[in-house]
């Protein structure tokens, strides 16, 4: 990936906001780039936090132990995501686990470059505390939903929201995920999210291809979210 790329991606990176040409150059001179194969463990729950990633492309899963042993799927990270941001929170551990789903490039930052960053472009910090109380506020709603919310209310969610994220990133809701992502997302079998998945799709709600799925008819799907409509059967 050329330099031009990576700054693109870092320039709507959340992170970054606010942050100048000059200032995003050298931000992508304090990172170190690397090119991370498939099924590589970036980081487990609970391990030492000591690294923060910007990935620039390909695709991770980040998950969390949720209670009773249960593995929850909290996202999948794509290009421009930020990976062990908890680091600027102040966090010694890694609060989720990151694996790498699609080979990726990642723009690395250890311990120093934290520290430079911080301390250069104090925004950074700002923006960190920003996006960390998101994320804290999806994993409430996403443990909520998974604990009292029927399977087809939790897709249709979890595809707005989605969605909904897409179309602000790239003006596209188009979504790069696969209907076994997307169980592993809602916490269901892949079985019945394709059960669902295809009746919406012969209702003309979502349109699905190899690894794509695309919201047609939001509002069917925000009815279906609200428990206004029928489940499938």
């Amino acid at each position: 990936m050329s330099a031009l790329a990576a700054h693109s991606i870092l320039a709507r990176v959340p992170l970054f906001s606010g942050l100048g040409e000059p200032q995003l150059a050298a931000v992508l001179e304090l990172g170190v780039k690397r090119r991370v194969p498939l099924g590589t463990l970036l980081f487990l729950e609970n391990a030492p936090a000591s690294t923060l990633y910007v990935l620039l492309d390909g695709r991770v899963r980040v998950t969390r132990d949720a209670t009773g042993g249960q593995i929850v799927v909290l996202h999948f990270a794509d290009p421009g995501d930020v990976l062990g941001c908890a680091i600027l929170g102040g966090a010694r551990c890694y609060p989720g686990s990151a694996e790498v789903v699609d080979e990726a490039v990642m723009l690395a930052f250890d311990e120093r470059a934290i520290a430079a960053l911080v301390e250069r472009f104090p925004l950074v910090s700002r923006n960190a505390l920003r996006m960390l109380s998101g994320r804290m506020e999806d994993l409430r709603v996403r443990l909520r939903e998974l604990a009292t919310e029927k399977v087809e209310r939790r897709v249709a969610s979890a595809l707005l929201r989605l969605a909904a994220r897409a179309e602000a990133d790239s003006k596209r809701p188009e979504l790069r995920m696969s209907r076994q992502d997307l169980a592993e997302l809602v916490g269901a079998t892949q079985y019945t999210v394709s059960r669902i998945v295809a009746a919406w799709e012969k209702d003309g709600w979502v349109e699905t291809g190899r690894q794509r799925i695309r919201v047609v008819d939001a509002e069917a799907l925000r009815s279906v979210e609200h428990g206004e409509r029928e489940a499938v059967t």
